[in-house]
Protein backbone atom coordinates (compact mmCIF):
# COMPACT_ATOMS: atom_id res chain seq x y z
CA UNK A 1 0.00 0.00 0.00
CA UNK A 2 1.26 3.54 -1.14
CA UNK A 3 1.80 5.71 1.90
CA UNK A 4 1.12 9.23 2.39
CA UNK A 5 2.40 11.92 4.32
CA UNK A 6 0.48 14.51 5.58
CA UNK A 7 2.32 18.00 4.07
CA UNK A 8 0.62 21.66 5.21
CA UNK A 9 -1.97 23.50 3.66
CA UNK A 10 -2.06 26.90 2.97
CA UNK A 11 -6.16 27.33 3.49
CA UNK A 12 -6.76 26.10 6.57
CA UNK A 13 -10.81 25.88 5.97
CA UNK A 14 -10.18 23.88 2.79
CA UNK A 15 -11.40 20.54 4.88
CA UNK A 16 -14.87 22.70 5.24
CA UNK A 17 -16.10 22.69 2.11
CA UNK A 18 -13.84 21.44 -1.08
CA UNK A 19 -15.31 17.66 -1.71
CA UNK A 20 -14.21 16.74 -5.17
CA UNK A 21 -14.90 20.37 -7.02
CA UNK A 22 -17.81 20.74 -5.16
CA UNK A 23 -18.15 24.17 -3.21
CA UNK A 24 -19.59 24.27 0.38
CA UNK A 25 -20.47 28.19 2.02
CA UNK A 26 -22.12 29.90 4.86
CA UNK A 27 -25.80 30.38 4.07
CA UNK A 28 -26.17 33.26 1.09
CA UNK A 29 -25.89 37.27 2.58
CA UNK A 30 -23.14 35.75 4.82
CA UNK A 31 -19.07 36.52 3.91
CA UNK A 32 -17.24 35.14 6.71
CA UNK A 33 -17.70 32.38 9.18
CA UNK A 34 -15.39 30.49 11.99
CA UNK A 35 -16.27 27.30 13.26
CA UNK A 36 -15.84 26.04 16.47
CA UNK A 37 -16.15 21.99 18.01
CA UNK A 38 -18.26 21.57 21.37
CA UNK A 39 -17.41 18.46 23.30
CA UNK A 40 -19.51 16.79 25.40
CA UNK A 41 -17.90 15.10 28.66
CA UNK A 42 -21.42 13.76 31.47
CA UNK A 43 -21.24 10.67 29.28
CA UNK A 44 -25.20 11.39 28.88
CA UNK A 45 -27.01 12.49 25.48
CA UNK A 46 -27.37 16.59 25.76
CA UNK A 47 -30.01 18.29 24.17
CA UNK A 48 -31.49 21.90 24.21
CA UNK A 49 -28.10 23.32 25.84
CA UNK A 50 -26.91 26.88 26.56
CA UNK A 51 -23.11 27.20 25.39
CA UNK A 52 -21.70 29.95 27.02
CA UNK A 53 -18.98 31.40 24.40
CA UNK A 54 -16.29 34.11 24.87
CA UNK A 55 -15.25 35.76 21.85
CA UNK A 56 -13.53 38.72 20.11
CA UNK A 57 -15.72 40.27 18.38
CA UNK A 58 -13.96 43.72 18.45
CA UNK A 59 -11.10 42.49 15.76
CA UNK A 60 -14.08 41.36 13.73
CA UNK A 61 -15.99 44.98 14.14
CA UNK A 62 -12.87 46.83 13.79
CA UNK A 63 -11.72 44.81 10.21
CA UNK A 64 -15.27 45.58 8.76
CA UNK A 65 -16.27 41.99 9.03
CA UNK A 66 -19.16 42.58 11.51
CA UNK A 67 -21.90 44.84 12.39
CA UNK A 68 -21.08 47.55 15.23
CA UNK A 69 -24.28 45.88 16.66
CA UNK A 70 -23.29 42.41 15.89
CA UNK A 71 -27.00 42.35 14.68
CA UNK A 72 -25.75 40.27 12.03
CA UNK A 73 -24.21 37.52 14.25
CA UNK A 74 -25.92 33.92 13.74
CA UNK A 75 -25.22 30.19 14.41
CA UNK A 76 -25.81 27.04 12.60
CA UNK A 77 -25.59 23.05 13.27
CA UNK A 78 -23.96 22.87 9.59
CA UNK A 79 -21.52 25.32 6.97
CA UNK A 80 -24.94 25.94 4.96
CA UNK A 81 -26.74 27.68 7.73
CA UNK A 82 -30.02 25.53 6.79
CA UNK A 83 -30.56 24.86 10.67
CA UNK A 84 -29.58 27.98 12.71
CA UNK A 85 -29.59 28.26 16.89
CA UNK A 86 -31.07 30.66 18.91
CA UNK A 87 -28.88 32.95 20.60
CA UNK A 88 -28.47 35.77 22.96
CA UNK A 89 -25.54 38.33 23.39
CA UNK A 90 -24.91 38.98 27.07
CA UNK A 91 -22.30 41.68 27.27
CA UNK A 92 -19.13 42.86 25.40
CA UNK A 93 -19.96 43.45 21.59
CA UNK A 94 -17.55 45.51 20.26
CA UNK A 95 -14.63 44.27 22.56
CA UNK A 96 -12.30 41.08 23.02
CA UNK A 97 -14.77 39.32 25.42
CA UNK A 98 -17.78 39.38 24.15
CA UNK A 99 -20.33 36.80 25.74
CA UNK A 100 -23.06 34.89 23.59
CA UNK A 101 -25.30 31.99 24.81
CA UNK A 102 -25.95 29.96 22.20
CA UNK A 103 -28.68 27.07 22.19
CA UNK A 104 -27.33 23.56 20.86
CA UNK A 105 -30.06 20.82 19.67
CA UNK A 106 -27.90 18.04 21.53
CA UNK A 107 -24.64 16.71 22.16
CA UNK A 108 -24.45 13.21 21.54
CA UNK A 109 -22.69 11.57 24.71
CA UNK A 110 -18.80 11.68 24.70
CA UNK A 111 -19.03 13.21 21.26
CA UNK A 112 -17.49 16.02 19.25
CA UNK A 113 -19.70 18.27 17.15
CA UNK A 114 -19.12 21.27 14.84
CA UNK A 115 -20.98 24.96 15.69
CA UNK A 116 -21.09 27.40 13.05
CA UNK A 117 -20.38 31.28 14.03
CA UNK A 118 -22.06 33.44 10.57
CA UNK A 119 -21.01 37.24 10.90
CA UNK A 120 -20.81 39.89 8.18
CA UNK A 121 -24.07 40.46 6.08
CA UNK A 122 -25.07 44.42 6.48
CA UNK A 123 -29.09 43.87 5.59
CA UNK A 124 -29.46 41.14 8.41
CA UNK A 125 -31.31 42.11 11.29
CA UNK A 126 -31.07 41.83 15.27
CA UNK A 127 -32.27 38.34 16.64
CA UNK A 128 -30.68 37.99 19.57
CA UNK A 129 -33.05 37.17 22.61
CA UNK A 130 -33.16 35.66 25.64
CA UNK A 131 -36.37 34.06 25.01
CA UNK A 132 -35.76 30.92 22.65
CA UNK A 133 -32.35 30.55 24.50
CA UNK A 134 -33.04 30.10 28.02
CA UNK A 135 -36.08 28.13 29.44
CA UNK A 136 -38.68 30.06 30.55
CA UNK A 137 -40.30 32.76 31.65
CA UNK A 138 -41.07 31.63 35.96
CA UNK A 139 -42.64 33.74 38.40
CA UNK A 140 -40.31 34.06 41.72
CA UNK A 141 -43.33 33.97 43.89
CA UNK A 142 -45.07 31.18 41.21
CA UNK A 143 -47.83 33.52 40.71
CA UNK A 144 -48.85 33.38 44.35
CA UNK A 145 -52.41 34.63 45.73
CA UNK A 146 -53.43 35.92 48.87
CA UNK A 147 -56.88 37.98 49.71
CA UNK A 148 -56.16 40.30 52.89
CA UNK A 149 -55.44 43.87 52.24
CA UNK A 150 -53.94 46.98 53.92
CA UNK A 151 -52.82 50.38 53.99
CA UNK A 152 -48.99 51.66 55.03
CA UNK A 153 -47.78 54.38 53.52
CA UNK A 154 -43.95 54.80 52.98
CA UNK A 155 -43.19 51.30 53.77
CA UNK A 156 -41.52 48.11 52.32
CA UNK A 157 -43.18 44.77 52.02
CA UNK A 158 -41.59 41.36 50.29
CA UNK A 159 -39.83 38.01 50.34
CA UNK A 160 -36.42 36.89 50.70
CA UNK A 161 -35.11 33.80 48.72
CA UNK A 162 -32.26 31.69 47.44
CA UNK A 163 -31.74 30.28 43.95
CA UNK A 164 -30.51 26.73 43.90
CA UNK A 165 -29.16 27.41 40.37
CA UNK A 166 -28.08 30.15 38.57
CA UNK A 167 -30.87 31.90 37.13
CA UNK A 168 -31.60 35.12 35.00
CA UNK A 169 -33.87 37.89 35.89
CA UNK A 170 -35.22 39.77 33.12
CA UNK A 171 -38.69 41.70 34.25
CA UNK A 172 -39.82 43.09 37.93
CA UNK A 173 -43.62 43.21 38.64
CA UNK A 174 -46.36 43.48 41.24
CA UNK A 175 -50.01 42.52 42.00
CA UNK A 176 -51.56 45.18 44.25
CA UNK A 177 -55.19 45.78 45.03
CA UNK A 178 -54.81 49.27 43.26
CA UNK A 179 -53.46 50.34 40.42
CA UNK A 180 -50.78 52.37 40.89
CA UNK A 181 -47.38 52.52 39.33
CA UNK A 182 -44.65 50.68 42.21
CA UNK A 183 -40.69 50.81 42.91
CA UNK A 184 -39.82 47.33 42.70
CA UNK A 185 -36.21 46.64 44.07
CA UNK A 186 -34.15 43.15 44.44
CA UNK A 187 -31.43 43.58 46.48
CA UNK A 188 -28.62 41.16 47.39
CA UNK A 189 -29.49 39.72 51.09
CA UNK A 190 -26.00 39.53 52.26
CA UNK A 191 -23.99 43.09 51.48
CA UNK A 192 -28.09 44.49 51.74
CA UNK A 193 -26.80 46.22 48.46
CA UNK A 194 -29.29 47.65 46.00
CA UNK A 195 -29.02 45.08 42.66
CA UNK A 196 -32.04 46.29 40.56
CA UNK A 197 -35.07 48.37 40.70
CA UNK A 198 -37.86 49.23 38.32
CA UNK A 199 -40.99 50.96 38.14
CA UNK A 200 -44.07 49.17 37.15
CA UNK A 201 -47.02 50.29 35.56
CA UNK A 202 -50.20 50.77 37.26
CA UNK A 203 -51.78 47.86 35.85
CA UNK A 204 -55.15 46.32 36.81
CA UNK A 205 -55.93 45.67 40.96
CA UNK A 206 -55.56 42.27 41.64
CA UNK A 207 -53.31 41.18 38.37
CA UNK A 208 -49.63 41.17 38.01
CA UNK A 209 -48.13 43.25 35.88
CA UNK A 210 -44.67 43.49 34.97
CA UNK A 211 -41.42 46.28 33.53
CA UNK A 212 -38.23 45.02 31.87
CA UNK A 213 -34.97 45.58 33.65
CA UNK A 214 -32.95 47.71 31.66
CA UNK A 215 -30.29 44.59 31.36
CA UNK A 216 -30.80 41.30 32.39
CA UNK A 217 -29.01 40.19 35.59
CA UNK A 218 -28.01 36.88 36.57
CA UNK A 219 -28.99 35.48 40.29
CA UNK A 220 -26.46 33.47 41.56
CA UNK A 221 -27.03 29.73 42.95
CA UNK A 222 -26.81 29.54 46.57
CA UNK A 223 -26.93 33.53 47.23
CA UNK A 224 -29.66 35.16 48.91
CA UNK A 225 -31.66 38.22 47.90
CA UNK A 226 -34.88 39.78 48.92
CA UNK A 227 -37.32 40.94 46.68
CA UNK A 228 -39.28 44.16 47.63
CA UNK A 229 -42.34 46.23 46.56
CA UNK A 230 -42.45 49.86 47.75
CA UNK A 231 -46.14 51.42 49.23
CA UNK A 232 -46.41 55.40 48.71
CA UNK A 233 -49.13 57.42 50.79
CA UNK A 234 -52.03 55.93 50.36
CA UNK A 235 -51.15 52.57 48.70
CA UNK A 236 -52.65 49.26 49.54
CA UNK A 237 -50.84 45.78 49.48
CA UNK A 238 -51.76 41.93 49.86
CA UNK A 239 -50.77 39.67 52.17
CA UNK A 240 -51.43 36.14 53.71
CA UNK A 241 -50.02 33.11 55.08
CA UNK A 242 -47.68 31.83 52.58
CA UNK A 243 -44.44 29.90 51.30
CA UNK A 244 -44.97 29.57 47.44
CA UNK A 245 -42.00 30.08 45.71
CA UNK A 246 -40.83 29.31 42.09
CA UNK A 247 -38.95 26.63 40.61
CA UNK A 248 -35.00 26.91 40.95
CA UNK A 249 -36.09 28.63 44.61
CA UNK A 250 -36.02 28.68 47.77
CA UNK A 251 -38.29 30.71 49.91
CA UNK A 252 -36.63 32.55 53.30
CA UNK A 253 -39.25 34.29 54.83
CA UNK A 254 -41.55 37.92 54.12
CA UNK A 255 -38.89 40.74 54.49
CA UNK A 256 -40.00 44.49 55.66
CA UNK A 257 -39.63 48.24 56.90
CA UNK A 258 -42.07 51.24 58.05
CA UNK A 259 -41.21 54.74 57.41
CA UNK A 260 -38.88 53.92 55.20
CA UNK A 261 -38.34 54.02 51.13
CA UNK A 262 -37.68 52.24 47.99
CA UNK A 263 -33.57 52.10 48.79
CA UNK A 264 -34.36 51.25 52.49
CA UNK A 265 -32.63 47.29 53.01
CA UNK A 266 -35.53 46.06 55.23
CA UNK A 267 -34.49 43.97 58.19
CA UNK A 268 -37.71 43.00 59.82
CA UNK A 269 -39.24 39.60 58.82
CA UNK A 270 -42.38 37.42 59.32
CA UNK A 271 -42.01 33.76 58.76
CA UNK A 272 -44.55 31.72 56.41
CA UNK A 273 -46.02 35.24 54.90
CA UNK A 274 -46.19 36.78 51.38
CA UNK A 275 -46.68 40.52 51.38
CA UNK A 276 -46.90 43.25 48.99
CA UNK A 277 -46.59 41.22 46.61
CA UNK A 278 -43.92 41.74 43.96
CA UNK A 279 -42.61 39.27 41.98
CA UNK A 280 -40.07 39.06 39.30
CA UNK A 281 -39.58 36.86 36.08
CA UNK A 282 -36.87 34.52 35.37
CA UNK A 283 -34.96 31.72 32.96
CA UNK A 284 -33.19 28.66 33.53
CA UNK A 285 -30.64 26.93 31.85
CA UNK A 286 -29.29 23.17 31.03
CA UNK A 287 -27.54 22.37 34.33
CA UNK A 288 -24.46 19.58 32.71
CA UNK A 289 -21.68 18.69 35.03
CA UNK A 290 -19.23 18.41 33.62
CA UNK A 291 -20.19 20.89 31.72
CA UNK A 292 -19.17 20.66 27.62
CA UNK A 293 -16.29 22.87 26.28
CA UNK A 294 -15.31 24.26 22.87
CA UNK A 295 -12.64 25.05 20.88
CA UNK A 296 -12.72 27.69 18.39
CA UNK A 297 -10.87 25.67 15.35
CA UNK A 298 -11.05 28.89 12.96
CA UNK A 299 -7.70 29.97 15.66
CA UNK A 300 -5.79 26.69 15.68
CA UNK A 301 -2.25 26.63 13.28
CA UNK A 302 -0.80 24.27 10.72
CA UNK A 303 1.42 21.46 11.59
CA UNK A 304 4.65 22.44 9.92
CA UNK A 305 5.49 20.85 7.14
CA UNK A 306 8.33 18.42 8.14
CA UNK A 307 5.46 16.64 10.00
CA UNK A 308 6.13 12.86 10.54
CA UNK A 309 2.29 11.72 10.93
CA UNK A 310 1.49 8.89 8.42
CA UNK A 311 -2.12 8.14 7.52
CA UNK A 312 -2.76 4.95 4.70
CA UNK A 313 -4.30 3.24 2.76
CA UNK A 314 -6.05 6.21 0.84
CA UNK A 315 -8.14 5.16 -0.86
CA UNK A 316 -9.39 2.59 1.40
CA UNK A 317 -12.05 0.35 2.00
CA UNK A 318 -12.27 1.14 5.72
CA UNK A 319 -9.29 0.96 8.10
CA UNK A 320 -6.92 3.81 8.05
CA UNK A 321 -3.57 3.59 9.86
CA UNK A 322 -1.68 6.17 11.62
CA UNK A 323 1.86 6.46 12.00
CA UNK A 324 2.44 8.71 14.38
CA UNK A 325 5.42 10.56 16.41
CA UNK A 326 2.57 11.93 19.24
CA UNK A 327 -0.98 11.74 20.18
CA UNK A 328 -3.98 13.52 18.09
CA UNK A 329 -7.38 14.12 17.94
CA UNK A 330 -8.70 12.68 14.89
CA UNK A 331 -11.95 14.63 13.18
CA UNK A 332 -13.67 12.94 10.48
CA UNK A 333 -16.55 15.50 8.15
CA UNK A 334 -18.85 14.49 6.01
CA UNK A 335 -19.88 16.53 2.46
CA UNK A 336 -22.20 18.47 4.43
CA UNK A 337 -19.24 19.58 6.92
CA UNK A 338 -20.63 17.70 9.89
CA UNK A 339 -18.44 16.15 12.04
CA UNK A 340 -19.38 12.33 11.61
CA UNK A 341 -16.47 10.53 13.92
CA UNK A 342 -14.11 11.88 16.97
CA UNK A 343 -11.28 9.65 18.24
CA UNK A 344 -7.85 10.56 20.33
CA UNK A 345 -5.15 8.58 18.67
CA UNK A 346 -1.78 8.17 20.87
CA UNK A 347 1.82 7.75 20.20
CA UNK A 348 2.40 4.36 17.69
CA UNK A 349 0.75 2.94 15.08
CA UNK A 350 -3.18 2.72 15.04
CA UNK A 351 -5.96 2.96 13.19
CA UNK A 352 -9.32 3.79 12.70
CA UNK A 353 -12.18 2.01 11.14
CA UNK A 354 -15.10 3.85 8.23
CA UNK A 355 -16.35 0.76 6.77
CA UNK A 356 -19.50 1.20 7.61
CA UNK A 357 -19.30 4.69 6.11
CA UNK A 358 -20.89 5.26 2.79
CA UNK A 359 -18.36 5.63 -0.37
CA UNK A 360 -17.61 8.94 -0.91
CA UNK A 361 -14.88 11.88 0.14
CA UNK A 362 -14.36 12.79 3.55
CA UNK A 363 -11.97 15.50 5.37
CA UNK A 364 -9.99 14.09 8.20
CA UNK A 365 -8.47 16.89 10.59
CA UNK A 366 -5.86 15.97 13.26
CA UNK A 367 -5.29 18.29 15.83
CA UNK A 368 -2.48 18.15 18.81
CA UNK A 369 -2.24 21.32 21.00
CA UNK A 370 -2.06 24.65 18.54
CA UNK A 371 -1.21 22.86 15.23
CA UNK A 372 -3.26 20.86 12.90
CA UNK A 373 -3.08 19.22 9.78
CA UNK A 374 -6.02 18.28 7.53
CA UNK A 375 -6.08 14.85 4.64
CA UNK A 376 -8.76 14.41 2.18
CA UNK A 377 -10.06 10.30 2.64
CA UNK A 378 -11.76 8.12 -0.15
CA UNK A 379 -13.92 5.66 0.70
CA UNK A 380 -14.28 3.12 -1.45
Amino acid sequence: MKKITLKKHWLLVLFLFVFNLIVYSQPSGWTHYQLFNVTEHSGALITNYQLKLTVNTQVLISGGQMDITGKDIRFGKTLSGATLFNYWIESGINTANTIIWVKIDSLPANSTRPLYWFYGNPSATAVSAVTGTFFGPNSANDSVVVGSTNTVSTCQRGFRFTPTQDLLATDFGKSTPNATARFVTLFNYTTTAKVAQVTTPTGTPGQYVYNPISRPIWLSKDSTYVLEVYNAGGDMYYYGTSSQIGQYLTYGDMRYCNSCDQNTFPTSSLSGYHYGIPDLLYWSKREVNPPPTYINVTSIKDYASNTSTVVYPNPTTGIINFILSQGVQVFVYNQLGEMILYKEIKDGNQNIDISNFSNGIYMMRLINGDKQDVVKITKM
